[in-house]
């Protein structure tokens, strides 16, 4: 099992601004990636950070969730990169959803608040998860991490920041992994 995890600064915003975020955007105004909150980030930057996140654990073909999608702008630019991939994922906003339904039919959308313990077990070959654990209760933050560990044949990439209450949990984590593998 590979997991990596990448340290990266957002600024913080409450639960209730990404619920109805996507009910108040307008796709044709800013590109998803500034719509989720990347605004200091070009087009061309945003699609060399998600390659460069993402080109040394996705390969083309792969089965690719997401926790935390949005309307999609990671995985659209991995789709990009990879056009074999299938998407799936989960968000807290229904309109967000809707929107992924939509656009990937062939993948499987649902709530946040719909158990993650409902997917079978290595039901996916990478799990992703791009600046969204700071905005969780920590109460909740080891039990989805485990739970996409669960979904994953291969491994879970978070690309997020952790504050200080966090660092111990992304620590630990990364110790049981590196363990396993040896």
């Amino acid at each position: 099992m590979h997991m990596c995890f990448k340290i990266y600064s957002t600024p913080k915003m409450s639960e209730s601004f990404w619920e109805n975020m996507f009910d108040q955007s307008d796709p044709n105004k800013l590109p998803l990636h500034q719509q989720a909150g990347w605004t200091d980030l070009s087009v061309v930057e945003w699609n060399m950070y998600v390659e460069q996140n993402i080109t040394h654990i996705l390969h083309d073909g792969d089965n690719v969730f997401e926790f935390g999608c949005g309307t999609g702008a990671f995985l659209d630019t991995c789709k990009v990169l990879f056009p074999n991939i299938l998407c799936s994922g989960a968000d807290i906003s229904r309109s967000a959803i809707d929107v992924m339904r939509n656009k990937y039919p062939n993948g499987s959308f649902f709530l946040c608040n719909e158990a993650l313990s409902n997917i079978l077990d290595d039901s996916y070959d990478i799990c992703v998860s791009n600046s969204v654990f700071q905005y969780i209760p920590m109460s909740n933050v080891k039990l989805i991490i485990t739970e996409l560990l669960r979904i994953s044949k291969r491994g879970v990439l978070l690309c997020d920041i952790f504050d200080q209450d966090r660092i111990e949990i992304m620590h630990a984590f990364f110790a049981k992994n590196q363990k396993s593998q040896t």
